[in-house]
């Protein structure tokens, strides 16, 4: 009789620690597909988002050429000084909105991960001279004292992707120009040896306001 309720107690641990894996296992397994489906549809949300975006920003910058084109086609004619001056502002106005439009599509390329960098030669000599001209429109920090520094010994010809430097170059020059009412702006550039080559080194510096130290730490906590 003592075996029998001793066998029976055994069957009934058996049966509940069956019972309690089993549970367990289809609790694990619903976690997995329900994590399986919300990274679906976050992965879907975040195409949508990149395909939305592109296609938005093909159709401002049809416009946005348009207006660009056609106030450097009258920038060429002999304007007017009052009707010179609309046109430079109206340019320059074209030329950040279309700027902001490829970081809109740059932002959504990192976010997705899908960013692509096209490498092949360039000079860094004509990025920086490209990255100027593409901030410096209009009045645009014209009241201000530019110094570019290239070191002597970077190769004429460098091998990457030169959209993108432009673009960093860009972005610093106009960052540091914003915030730059009176004085100057300084960049530097030098190299980084390296086994493969070398790395670009882009240093910038203004005599604007900079940011307190209460305001860069609010800043490195978002």
């Amino acid at each position: 009789m003592r075996q029998g309720a001793a066998l029976f107690l055994g069957i009934v641990a058996v049966t509940a620690a069956l019972i309690l894996a089993k549970s367990i296992f289809v609790n694990r397994l619903n976690s997995e597909n329900e994590y399986a489906l919300v990274k679906k549809e976050l992965d879907d949300a975040m195409n949508n988002t990149e395909n939305f975006l592109s296609n938005v920003s093909h159709e401002l910058r049809t416009p946005i050429n348009a207006i660009n084109g056609i106030s450097e086609i009258m920038l060429s004619s002999n304007l007017p000084d009052n009707l010179r001056k609309d046109a430079l502002s109206i340019h320059y106005a074209g030329r950040r909105i279309y700027n902001q439009i490829s970081n809109i599509l740059d932002f959504s390329e990192i976010t997705t991960g899908s960013i692509k960098v096209v490498e092949h030669e360039y000079e860094i000599t004509s990025v920086v001279n490209d990255a100027y001209e593409n901030v410096m429109w209009g009045d645009y920090g014209r009241n201000l004292d530019i110094a570019i520094d290239i070191e002597p010994d970077i190769p004429s010809v460098l091998y990457g992707d030169d959209s993108k430097i432009k673009k960093i170059i860009s972005e610093l020059f106009d960052n540091a120009i914003k915030f730059t009412p009176v004085g100057g702006v300084y960049l530097y550039i030098s190299k980084r040896e390296e086994k493969y080559g070398i790395n670009l080194n882009i240093d910038i510096e203004d005599t604007g306001r900079g940011m307190s130290r209460k305001e860069i730490e609010a800043w490195l906590h978002e």
